[in-house]
């Protein structure tokens, strides 16, 4: 699980449950809402407020360890322990 916090006073505002025991290794978030989840062998794009994945990819052989996103949310790259990017 994946909690998102207020800044100022650090309650908890979402809970993104992402379904991997492994845990969430690196991730990435726009102001936007969108947010990239690096976990063990994928990466996963959710829509912080809708509370729900977009898209997920899972080719990797090992842990995503990397996750950045621009700004605009368009572009998203991962790094896994592999020595793979996508």
């Amino acid at each position: 699980m994946v909690m998102i916090c207020d800044s100022d006073t650090l309650k908890v505002k979402r809970r993104l449950h992402h379904r991997d025991d492994a845990g969430c290794w690196s991730l990435a978030y726009t102001g936007g809402g969108a947010m990239g989840l690096g976990l063990e062998h994928s990466l996963q794009v959710w829509d912080v407020a809708g509370r729900r994945m977009l898209h997920q990819v899972s080719d990797h052989e090992d842990t995503v360890s990397t996750v950045a996103m621009s700004a605009d949310a368009t572009r998203l790259v991962a790094g896994s322990y592999d020595g793979t990017l996508s």
